[in-house]
């Protein structure tokens, strides 16, 4: 993927830097309900 990016720029990189995005935050929200991340955006 990077040396696509620094070659040509396509809609393809888009999606796929969206694909990741979503994954991201499928697991953010997965831990968040199964661990509950809470306790670590609590701040003192």
């Amino acid at each position: 993927i990077y040396n696509s990016i620094r070659s040509i720029i396509t809609p393809d990189l888009a999606a796929i830097s969206v694909v990741f995005i979503a994954c991201s935050a499928v697991a953010i929200f997965l831990l968040d309900r199964l661990v509950g991340l809470d306790i670590f955006l609590k701040s003192k």
